[in-house]
């Protein structure tokens, strides 16, 4: 009777565990104002201005009440490449984690029930062309529960890289050598703005106020920065209004 038991014990801790592992652990929907859920292998149509960036946000959610391992994995299946330093840049933010363009993966540990932000970017190259990216979602104990996210992009090109009523911008010489002007084009004179410059891997190298109150022209400080790509932002209220990619010579 003991032996019987026991045996029963076993084979219901194995079904318990078998059960665990085809539970699904999570599910990813849209962040908007009416959020839908993701499905497996959807597709998201961007059109990018040339120089700008594009952002498309989702939240993956936990639906158990364990902590889970889940990884992010991008992978460029096409990419838009103008030149070896002109290139289209596809980056994302997982949680807390923001990475660069160099970043193909990586994991966080979900609390129970917790949900974590997923920000997918995308800039194009300074001549349009097609980008298709996936990004894979991943249960890190399961392999076999993943959903696929495909970001295809179109790039258009742009007249002006931002432009509204009251803001318009003009970056030049792009690419620079030794001088960088940024043009107030627009009708935007006392707005606080924030001014960054960011290498590939997303790393903030400049960050300083823009103020056009004085004067129309920005001369900005780029002679210590060594040739290469970077991307230039303009924030107000901690909303980006103006994104361009800079070439140092």
């Amino acid at each position: 009777m003991k032996t019987t038991c026991h045996k029963f014990f076993i084979f219901c801790v194995g079904l318990l565990f078998v059960q665990s592992l085809s539970a699904q652990v999570f599910k990813v929907q849209t962040r908007e104002f009416s959020p839908y859920l993701v499905q497996n292998n959807a597709t998201f149509n961007q059109t990018p201005l040339t120089g700008t960036k594009v952002q498309k946000d989702f939240d993956i959610i936990n639906l158990t009440a364990l902590n889970q391992d889940v990884i992010v994995r991008k992978i460029e299946i096409l990419l838009n490449v103008v030149s070896n330093i002109d290139k289209a840049l596809a980056s994302y933010c997982f949680g807390v984690n923001c990475h660069g363009a160099e970043v193909f993966a990586d994991t966080v540990t979900f609390l129970p029930n917790q949900s974590v932000a997923l920000e997918i970017d995308f800039i194009e190259a300074s001549a349009p062309g097609n980008s298709l990216i996936r990004y894979q979602v991943i249960n890190k104990n399961n392999l076999s529960e993943q959903l696929n996210i495909y970001m295809n992009y179109a790039g258009v090109l742009a007249i002006q890289n931002y432009e509204s009523n009251k803001r318009s911008f003009l970056l030049y010489p792009n690419p620079a050598k030794g001088a960088l002007f940024l043009l107030n084009t627009g009708e935007l004179k006392n707005e606080a703005l924030q001014l960054q410059i960011k290498d590939v891997l997303g790393k903030v190298l400049v960050n300083q106020a823009a103020n056009f109150s004085a004067s129309d022209l920005l001369n900005l400080p780029i002679a210590n920065l060594p040739a290469g790509l970077y991307s230039l932002e303009l924030k107000a209220s901690e909303n980006t209004i103006f994104t361009q990619k800079l070439i140092i010579d």
